[in-house]
C-alpha cells in the first residue's frame, strides 16, 4: 500500500503570504509617501511682515528658495479683514523675490 501525503498547509501559506505582502504593499503606498513640504521662508518683505500702511502699490516678497509660480497663490488681506485685488505677479531671474502689484 503506497500512501501519499499532500501538504494544503503550504499552499494555504503562500496564499495567505500573498495577501499579507499585498496589504503591506498596499499600506506602504498609501501611507509610505510623505508630502513634500512645499513652502519656502520668507525671507523679507516690502512692506516688512506686520508693518501696516495706509496705500500700497505693490508687495515685493523675497524667499529662501526659488518659488514655483504654477504652484503659487497671494493673498492680502486689509485691517478689516477683507481681501484685496492684486495684479499679476511677476518674478525675478532667480524665481526667489516676487513682485505683485496691487489692484484694489
Amino acid at each position: 500500500m503506497t500512501m501519499t501525503f499532500r501538504s494544503t498547509m503550504s499552499r494555504v501559506t503562500r496564499s495567505g503570504a500573498a495577501v499579507l505582502t499585498a496589504i503591506v504593499a498596499a499600506c506602504a503606498l498609501t501611507f509610505g509617501a510623505t508630502p513634500a513640504l512645499a513652502h519656502s521662508d520668507l525671507e523679507e518683505s516690502m512692506p516688512a511682515q506686520g508693518e501696516s500702511v495706509s496705500t500700497l502699490a505693490k508687495l515685493s516678497l523675497t524667499f529662501a528658495e526659488e518659488v514655483v509660480p504654477e504652484f503659487s497663490k497671494y493673498t492680502l488681506v486689509d485691517s478689516m479683514g477683507m481681501t484685496v485685488a492684486l495684479g499679476q505677479p511677476t518674478y525675478d531671474v532667480t524665481k526667489t523675490t516676487v513682485t505683485i502689484p496691487v489692484d484694489g
